[in-house]
């Protein structure tokens, strides 16, 4: 279950503190860390879901996680988030801290798709010619999807580049589809 707007306020006051304790670097990192155990791990999803489970017993299990790798601040909100009962959150709150601590300094994400993994020297490439033209720093992540044949489809906001050879194909099939040359 998503709860965006309860996921931004704690973010929004995770990320002040952080700002406050001149700290929103680390916290972004822990966030990350947070990010990744979540979406790694369905049995941590469904233990911080599960309202059976005690939530002291949820907080042992993020400070057993998490506990010398993130910030003691991080920690301490682990804590009020299991007081609160709100821990069934934490991997939205980590998406929303995410997007807030890049929309505060200027980040913006990249999405690459590709049919096969691409080089680091490429990567390096497109990240530099994306941030010319955009002017604004860029964290570039990148999907394989074979699906795509070859190519890349590039997404930067709200703008996609596709150059795959899928969508050739696709449209080559409509052009052959409508050919006005063939008697019907």
């Amino acid at each position: 279950m998503i709860n965006t707007k309860l996921a931004r306020r704690y973010a929004k006051s995770l990320f002040d503190l952080a700002e406050e304790k001149k700290v929103s670097d680390a916290v972004f990192a822990d966030m990350e860390l947070v990010r990744s155990v979540s979406a790694a791990s369905r049995d941590f999803r469904k233990l911080m879901q599960n309202p059976t489970v005690n939530t002291d017993k949820k907080l042992a299990v993020l400070k057993l996680i998490f506990a010398g790798k993130v910030n003691d601040i991080t920690l301490s909100f682990f804590s009020i988030l299991t007081k609160k009962r709100r821990e069934e959150f934490i991997s939205e709150i980590a998406v929303s801290y995410i997007n807030l601590y890049r929309a505060k300094k200027g980040i913006t994400v990249a999405k690459l798709f590709t049919a096969v993994p691409t080089g680091e020297e490429l990567k390096k490439q497109i990240t530099e010619i994306v941030q010319r033209d955009t002017g604004r720093k860029i964290v570039l992540e990148e999907t394989v999807d074979a699906s795509l044949i070859g190519g890349f489809i590039l997404n930067v906001g709200d703008k996609q580049f596709d150059e795959s050879v899928a969508r050739k194909l696709r449209t080559l099939h409509r052009e052959f589809e409508t050919n006005p040359f063939v008697k019907k």
